[in-house]
C-alpha cells in the first residue's frame, strides 16, 4: 500500500467533491487469520484503490483519520459494514478510529427500513440510494443514538474481546451484525475462521469458551420478562404491570390464571411458556391445540381467558394488527414494515423495541467497563456476558445492575429488572445476588 501516492490522488480528486464512498473486498475482513483486504474509496468516477495488510492497518488508520474520515476533508461518507473495518483497525492497533465526518452506512440504513439489497458498488449508486434513504424521515434518531455507537466503537470492543476455547487452545471471537434479523435484532454469523457465535452456543461450546487473562470469571446478565416489559410499557396495561411489580414467574402465573390450578410442577410451567406470548402474538386456537394437545374448544377457550385477563394488551395488539392490514406499520422506534400475513405485526411491534431497548443498554455497558477489571464478552438477545475479575467481581455486578435496570432514555419511562448470575464457566452459572 503506497499512502503517498493515493494521499496524491486523493487530494486531486477531493477538491470537486464532499463526499464519498468506502466499501471493503471482501465485506468483512477476517482478522483472525490475519487476512488482507482492499478498501474502495470512490469519488465522483475515480476509485481509489488499497490492499491493506494487518502491518499496515496503524498507518491506514492514521490515513483515514486525517483524510476520509476528518470533516475538514469531507462532509459525508458512505459506507457498507464500516463495523468490520473498525474491528479490523482496532485488532491490530488496539484503538478504533474516531470518524468526525458525517457517517451514513446504507447496509445499517436499509436493514432498518427493511430493504434488504447488495451493496452499491459505485459512487453514484452510492449518492442515488442515500438519496431515496434521506427522504425517509424515520431513520435519523435511532441511528445517531444506536447505530453509530454499535458500529463505531461497542462492537468493534466485542468483536475483538476474544474468549478462550480451551479444547483447541485457541482465542475465538464473535461477530455481529446491526438489524440483521427482521424485527430489529442484531444477527452472529460465523464470519471468522476463528469464531463462535453466542447466538447458538450449546453445552459443548459452553464448556470449552473461557475468559482472556487469569483471575477473570463470567457475569452474565438477563432481563427478565424483557418482551412483557415492552408490551406492558408500550400498552400500558395495568395487569401486566401488576404482575411485573410482583416480581413473580411469567410462565407460572399465566398458567394459574387461565386454569385457576396451581402451578406446581415444571410440567404446567412449560404449558404456561407455551400460552402467553404464543398468544399475544396471535397464534389461533387450532395451532395452540397442537401445541399444548388439547381439543380446540380448550385451546380457544384458553385464548378468550388471556384476552378478560390482560384486556388492554389484547386490544393494543389487536390494533396494531388491525394498523398491519390497512399497510405499513412502523414499530415506537420507526422501523417500518409491511406484512401480508397482519398478525406478524404483534410480534414485529414488541420485538422491534425491546431490541433497540437492549442494544441501548449495550452501548452504555461496554464505555462503563474499563477493559481491565472487565470487560464484554458477548451479547446474547436480552442479556450480556461480561468477562471481570474475581476481586472486582462485586463493583462489576453492581455497574451492571445499575446500567441495565436505569430508565431507559431511548423509551422514556421504560425500565426492566434483571437476573444475575456468576460462575467459573458458561456451563457453571449461579445466580447470585450482592
Amino acid at each position: 500500500m503506497d499512502l503517498y501516492e493515493i494521499s496524491c490522488l486523493w487530494s486531486d480528486v477531493k477538491q470537486s467533491h464532499r463526499s464519498a464512498y468506502l466499501r471493503l473486498d471482501p465485506e468483512a475482513p477476517d482478522f483472525t487469520d490475519r487476512s488482507v483486504f482492499k478498501a474502495h474509496i470512490c469519488i465522483g468516477d475515480s476509485d481509489l484503490l488499497l490492499e491493506v495488510t494487518p502491518d499496515d492497518a496503524r498507518e491506514f488508520g492514521a490515513w483515514l483519520d486525517t483524510t476520509v474520515f476528518d470533516k475538514d476533508c469531507l462532509d459525508r461518507l458512505y459506507t457498507w459494514n464500516l463495523k468490520s473495518l473498525i474491528s479490523y483497525i482496532r485488532f491490530f492497533t488496539g484503538k478504533s478510529p474516531t470518524p468526525s465526518t458525517a457517517i451514513y452506512d446504507l447496509k445499517v440504513i436499509e436493514n432498518f427500513l427493511g430493504i434488504r439489497q447488495n451493496r452499491p458498488e459505485n459512487f453514484a449508486d452510492a449518492v442515488d440510494r442515500m438519496t431515496k434513504i434521506m427522504a425517509r424521515k424515520i431513520w435519523p434518531s435511532i441511528y445517531k443514538t444506536i447505530h453509530l455507537p454499535l458500529l463505531l466503537r461497542t462492537l468493534p470492543i466485542i468483536e475483538t474481546n476474544p474468549l478462550l476455547n480451551v479444547n483447541i487452545k485457541r482465542p475465538e471471537f464473535p461477530f455481529y451484525e446491526i438489524e440483521g434479523q427482521p424485527f430489529g435484532r442484531m444477527n452472529c454469523l460465523k464470519k471468522f475462521s476463528k469464531s463462535y457465535v453466542p447466538h447458538n452456543m450449546g453445552p459443548d461450546i459452553r464448556a470449552v469458551l473461557r475468559p482472556r487473562g487469569d483471575g477473570y470469571c463470567f457475569l452474565n446478565a438477563d432481563f427478565r420478562h424483557c418482551e412483557v416489559s415492552v408490551l406492558q410499557w408500550l400498552s400500558s396495561d395495568p395487569k401486566l404491570k401488576e404482575f411485573l411489580d410482583s416480581n413473580q414467574d411469567l410462565h407460572c402465573s399465566t398458567y394459574e390464571a387461565l386454569t385457576n390450578t396451581p402451578c406446581d410442577n415444571e410440567e404446567k410451567r412449560e404449558m404456561g411458556k407455551m400460552l402467553f406470548f404464543p398468544v399475544m402474538y396471535g397464534c389461533g386456537a387450532a395451532t395452540l391445540a397442537k401445541t399444548i394437545n388439547v381439543s380446540e374448544d380448550v385451546a380457544r377457550e384458553l385464548i378468550r381467558r388471556l384476552k378478560v385477563t390482560y384486556p388492554v394488551a389484547w386490544k393494543w395488539m389487536e390494533d396494531q394488527q388491525e394498523k398491519a392490514r390497512a399497510g405499513v406499520i412502523q414499530d415506537y422506534c420507526g422501523r417500518p414494515r409491511k406484512f401480508e400475513e397482519a398478525y406478524r405485526a404483534r410480534d414485529f411491534m414488541v420485538q422491534g423495541t425491546a431490541a433497540t431497548a437492549c442494544q441501548e443498554k449495550l452501548i452504555d455497558l461496554v464505555d462503563a467497563l474499563d477493559g481491565e477489571q472487565a470487560y464484554m464478552a458477548c451479547s446474547v438477545h436480552d442479556g450480556v456476558y461480561v468477562c471481570t475479575k474475581l476481586k472486582a467481581a462485586k463493583e462489576t455486578y453492581h455497574t451492571v445492575k445499575t446500567i441495565m435496570e436505569s430508565p431507559s432514555k431511548v423509551c422514556p419511562g421504560l425500565s426492566m429488572k434483571v437476573q444475575i448470575k456468576l460462575g467459573p464457566r458458561l456451563d457453571a452459572m449461579k445466580v447470585f445476588e450482592w
